[in-house]
């Protein structure tokens, strides 16, 4: 009964959060703000639309200051040849102010976005804008199932490009006067397929003042040894510093961090900001989902954890693929490795007029310290950073280069969701390491889900049969307790020592019920953390070597889609974008476990109440909760229900037999005479020792006897 009033709650606590989440998507949607946004948003891209039809296009993208420099750019432009910014565009000479259009759109590539190039694993698209990053392209993964587009990602926002542009320089201040840099065109100083140096001059009223440059330097693919392992992913960037004064220039910079990967799930929560913290010595990571960034809340301060831990890194991830950003310390000695010019690190939500949270877009900023210059050309301070742009995948986390203190990138590998505080470690790894062995000998990752729920119903089913048989035995038990209830009537204290009293005679337990619940509880949300996070999933059909056209889940890692539509819009903020058959096929299962689930022989009206709902509840509410779900994942479930069924079928049967038996009573069977002329039934008989369950119960029970006692005794004094 304990056992079923908790499945019960447990139902209608996710109908609840369920219900919840659904209501506040729709009353934001209704919010009164809405179509006045929508308004202010169309105004504001007709302006621009207007501003670029009646303007010239430099005009229309120059900053505040003027630009100068050489009359024509080489492909390669040499260090004395660099664009100059001033603050002062009166002293500038007119004849030689000047905006070259096409820098505006200038980029360099560096890499390789061929499919699977043996040189290099990814391609990268420089922008001469701010010197950031236009796009970024693993070339080895494919965007889509449907598709051989390769997979792109760490674009600007087209809400505003300047402003969220990867690592472009958003300003410069230099001896207390900001410089925004955003939007203009850098010089490329030089480039070549690993490398790209962009620079930009600022002068004030008196001349030349500082001269930044910004460096991007990618890996080709290297051996597969551990300390090398994923360092193709890796972008080191030198963003450094030169006075041209010949006096000393205080610098500090403001400039974007990573930007957030496209979403990879239908549903559930994806993109988030994540950052690491240095928590003596080990790494403690903190993730911020985009979903939870809102209108009364755009910025979170990211410099410092809530329990002012110092940061490490910080970037940006989705369910697959990581973007992070690690600035490296000036001075590698000490014990310290928070990186000391660090100021400032904040995440801002960069539409926050879009109800939807789903649609949200987060960028990251960091500000530096203030640095000192020396005096003099040549007298540089650089900031070093390393940027991993790649998947977040457990054999290339987990190796040595970026599973070490103080990158500790592999501690992303099970952050996020709800679950995840009731998530162990340890258990995730067991489990993904049995579906990597699984998958060495099926070469199938759906069937090495199948055999790993095999495993782990086979290792729980000691557990199962005996909780079955405890269950059975306090069935037939109920109209005893039912008795022991009417004869106590409201004295609890006197009906629970009856009823110990009574299971104890009886051989019979309640924790036993609920121990199988307990003991799948972990490995369920152990599975779900795992099987909707292992990068291995992406892209993997179910039963491949029979050919994709004879399977229809093509992706175990999103919904199986057997059809698929243009995506419809339900209520409470939910969408409908195809049929998916295995929430279908597991409703079907929920529906069947609980029809044929032996009942009570004699319930009350409420229990019989209770039972109905159960069924609706599993019958509906599971399969309309994962309906979105990665396919994967229901592939387990559904598989794992089944089995449990037939092994439920099977352990009643036994016991039936089994009661059948002792309906008969004991049967004396003389056997032969065994070797040494004893008979079967003179040799002594050795007792079976107890199982751990077992004796796990009697500590139990002894403990509950010695309270008893012990309470009789202080009662008697």
């Amino acid at each position: 009964m304990n056992n079923k009033r908790m499945m019960l709650g447990i139902a209608i606590a996710l109908v609840l959060m369920i219900g919840w989440t659904y209501l506040v998507g729709y009353l934001d949607k209704q919010h009164p703000e809405w179509d006045l946004t929508g308004r202010r948003e169309r105004e504001r891209q007709e302006q621009i639309a207007k501003q670029a039809a009646t303007q010239p296009a430099p005009a229309s993208t120059l900053p505040a200051f003027a630009t100068t420099g050489p009359a024509t750019l080489p492909a390669t432009t040499a260090a004395d040849a660099s664009l100059v910014v001033t603050t002062t565009p009166a002293t500038v000479d007119p004849t030689a102010q000047r905006v070259i259009a096409d820098e505006y759109a200038r980029t360099s590539d560096l890499g390789s976005i061929q499919k699977e190039d043996p040189a290099f694993a990814l391609g990268m698209t420089l922008s001469a804008r701010g010197a950031g990053i236009e796009s970024i392209t693993l070339n080895d993964y494919r965007k889509t199932v449907k598709t051989d587009d390769r997979y792109v990602f760490q674009t600007p926002s087209t809400i505003d490009p300047s402003a969220t542009r990867p690592l472009a320089t958003r300003s410069v201040t230099v001896n207390g006067v900001s410089h925004a840099l955003a939007d203009v065109a850098w010089l490329l100083e030089r480039s070549d397929n690993t490398s790209v140096t962009y620079q930009v001059n600022i002068n004030d009223a008196s001349g030349p003042l500082l001269r930044v440059r910004k460096s991007f330097t990618i890996s080709p693919r290297r051996e597969k040894s551990d300390s090398e392992k994923g360092r193709q992913y890796e972008v080191a960037i030198a963003y450094s510093f030169e006075n041209l004064t010949t006096v000393p220039v205080r610098v500090s910079t403001e400039l974007n961090g990573p930007s957030t990967p496209p979403r990879e799930l239908n549903a559930a929560q994806d993109r988030q900001v994540i950052v690491g913290y240095d928590n003596s010595g080990t790494v403690q990571v903190a993730n911020h989902f985009v979903e939870y960034f809102s209108r009364e809340n755009p910025t979170m301060d990211l410099t410092r954890s809530d329990k002012s831990l110092p940061l490490l890194w910080v970037g940006s991830s989705s369910v697959y693929f990581n973007s992070l950003l690690r600035p490296d310390r000036l001075n590698p000695a000490g014990d310290n490795q928070s990186p000391e010019y660090i100021q400032k690190v904040e995440a801002r939500l960069i539409n926050p007029d879009v109800t939807n949270s789903t649609d949200h877009q987060a960028n990251i900023v960091l500000t530096t310290q203030e640095i000192e210059v020396k005096p003099g050309p040549g007298n540089t301070v650089t900031l070093p950073f390393r940027l991993y742009v790649g998947p977040r995948q457990r054999q290339l986390l987990n190796a040595a280069y970026f599973s070490t203190f103080p990158l500790g990138f592999d501690a992303t590998l099970t952050i996020g969701g709800m679950c995840a505080i009731c998530t162990f470690q340890w258990l995730i790894n067991i489990l993904v390491y049995m579906l990597n062995i699984f998958h060495m000998v099926v070469r199938d990752w759906g069937v090495a889900i199948i055999c790993l729920v095999c495993l782990v119903r086979l290792l729980l089913h000691p557990v199962t049969k005996r909780s079955q048989i405890t269950m059975s035995k306090m069935a037939k038990l109920s109209p005893e307790i039912e008795k022991l209830k009417a004869k106590h009537g409201e004295n609890k204290e006197e009906l629970n020592k009856a009823m110990v009293a009574f299971y104890r005679e009886h051989g019979a337990s309640q924790v036993m019920g609920c121990l199988p619940m307990f003991l799948q509880m972990p490995i369920w949300i152990a599975l779900y953390s795992s099987l909707q996070s292992t990068f291995e999933l992406r892209q993997a059909p179910f039963l491949y070597f029979f050919g994709t056209h004879l399977t229809w889940i093509k992706d175990l890692a999103k919904p199986d889609n057997l059809v698929t539509w243009s995506s419809i819009s339900l209520p409470f903020g939910a969408h409908l974008d195809g049929l998916n058959l295995l929430p279908i096929l597991m409703g079907i299962v929920f529906y069947l476990q609980q029809k044929y689930t032996p009942k009570p022989p004699t319930m009350t009206p409420e229990q019989a109440q209770q039972q109905k709902m159960m069924m609706v509840l599993s019958t509906l509410l599971f399969p309309l909760f994962l309906y979105n779900g990665p396919s994967g994942l229901n592939l387990y479930i559904l598989t794992s229900t089944t089995i449990g069924m037939i092994e439920s079928k099977i352990i009643r049967d036994h016991i039936k037999k089994r009661d059948e038996l002792e309906k008969l009573g004991p049967v004396i069977v003389d056997a032969p005479p065994r070797k040494g002329g004893k008979k079967l039934s003179e040799a002594p008989v050795a007792s079976k020792k107890p199982g751990f369950i077992a004796k796990v119960m009697a500590q139990l029970e002894e403990a509950k006897r010695q309270a008893d006692r012990s309470k009789k005794a202080k009662g008697g004094k």
